[in-house]
């Protein structure tokens, strides 16, 4: 084992998908302060490293070319693997082969499957096949997952045993960027168009994650004769076009507005400028046990949140206002209660909201993680100490 522990992680997926600090790639920047060397392997463009302190990451493949830049970043972060030595490799389930002809090569090394979610999506039974071998494989040292509950999830879905150690790790916010101190009256007084509440989303934009649902709420509302209340649908996906279509159609372009993705740093202030945050999120298995990080956010900014009564929500803690099922009228009943509030209210719901925030820091995840890992290698040097005396 190195004096100084060497973690690689293999993320497998293009860099453009994990913009460093929007994602769980941030706690390996906390672990780097930490004292671990951390190399990150992500594909991207040609061979190129980035180096802050103890954190190197390493963008490897060809874009455009999504078979060839695949078999290039195996080979070239194999190559580079057996350089640098981990002493633990990071594995996903789609970057897992990677991680097992690594293992092959140097059984010395602990390899950690971490579980950041439950799979989904185009080709799923891709991603299936390969967690569930992932699970089941001899060369799987240590699980980690964002929730015990999601691998009891997966466990029963999956029929599956996983014999190994087992840590729970969420994703969390960075305090630097959502703080109560964040202001957005500037925001606000540009955007707020006379309303008295403004309600945001933040996130992904898909019908998926109960958007749709929310807007036809707000049609509710408006045909209740509700006008003072403003929803703010904040960053990019799929579906954004569509749902600005159907806001359209339904007449709430004065009740809702659609913002281009902003740049990690400026989120908080909109959040600021808002009253409450908002998370639609269906009923469904994908969400029961994800970890809602953008909820999170908001409440690290005082902000209370409205959100559907669904298990991933109610793990939080405090800070929430639950709406009873996940329909538009449910929705809309919940987004009446929290616009009734009073000034004594609304105050308790802040208080509540960034006692809950507190612990999802990443820097307390990075704790975590580092005594666990403390242990983990700890016990092998022991074992391997206890062989070799053996011998």
């Amino acid at each position: 084992m190195h004096l100084t522990p060497v973690i690689g992680v293999l993320r497998g997926l293009p860099s453009s998908k994990h913009y460093i600090g929007y994602s769980d790639i941030e706690v390996w920047s906390e672990l780097a302060k930490r004292g671990y060397f951390i190399h990150i392997f992500l594909q991207g463009r040609g061979n190129i490293r980035k180096r802050s302190g103890k954190l190197f990451i390493w963008e490897i493949g060809f874009p455009g070319i999504p078979i060839l830049s695949a078999c290039i970043y195996c080979l070239v972060s194999l190559l580079k693997l057996i350089k640098i030595k981990p002493d633990i490799l990071v594995v996903y389930h789609y970057s897992f082969p990677t991680g097992a002809i690594y293992k092959f090569l140097k059984s010395s090394t602990l390899i950690a499957l971490d579980i950041r979610s439950i799979p989904v999506g185009p080709r799923i039974w891709i991603h299936k096949a390969l967690l569930k071998r992932a699970l089941c494989s001899r060369f799987i040292d240590v699980i980690s997952v964002i929730r015990r509950e999601m691998l009891m999830q997966i466990i029963r879905e999956y029929n599956v045993r996983p014999q190994v150690p087992i840590i729970a790790w969420t994703s969390g916010f960075n305090p630097k960027y959502f703080n109560e101190k964040i202001q957005g009256t500037h925001i606000r007084s540009k955007y707020g168009l006379g309303k008295q509440f403004i309600i945001i989303y933040h996130g992904s934009i898909t019908r998926e994650r109960g958007l749709e649902t929310l807007i036809n709420a707000f049609k509710i509302l408006s045909d209740e004769g509700i006008k003072n209340v403003g929803l703010w649908i904040l960053g990019d996906g799929k579906d954004k076009d569509m749902l600005k279509h159907l806001a359209l159609q339904l007449g709430l372009q004065e009740s809702i507005q659609f913002f281009d993705s902003v740049p990690y740093s400026k989120v908080a202030q909109f959040i600021a400028a808002a009253d409450a945050g908002i998370s639609p999120l269906p009923a469904n298995p994908w969400w029961l046990y994800q970890f809602p990080l953008k909820i999170i956010e908001c409440l690290a900014v005082g902000k209370p949140v409205i959100a559907t009564d669904i298990m991933c929500h109610r793990l939080i803690g405090g800070g929430i206002i639950f709406a009873h099922g996940d329909t538009a009228q449910a929705l809309s009943e919940a987004i009446k209660k929290f616009i009734s509030l009073n000034k004594t209210e609304l105050e308790e719901l802040k208080k509540e909201a960034l006692k809950a925030a507190e612990k999802y820091t990443w820097e307390k995840q990075a704790l975590l993680i580092d005594k666990f890992l403390k242990n983990l290698l700890l016990s092998k040097h022991q074992s391997d100490h206890a062989k070799h005396k053996k011998t």
